[in-house]
């Protein structure tokens, strides 16, 4: 994600988040403490990519 928001491909990440949700929609609908594991982790995750990139734009 570090790459992409560099190269300012922004509609690409979220392509990269659709593909990562939809790997894991199984177990997102069937175990709700899970949902919210993937959900913040996702939300850090981005977040950390994010302040990384901030340098290079």
């Amino acid at each position: 994600m570090v790459i992409l928001i560099s190269a300012g491909q922004y509609a690409a990440i979220g392509l990269v988040l659709t593909a990562k949700s939809i790997a894991w929609y199984d177990k997102i609908t069937k175990d709700p403490e899970f949902s919210e594991y993937y959900l913040l982790g996702t939300l850090l995750s981005t977040l950390a990519a994010i302040v990384v990139s901030l340098p290079f734009v």
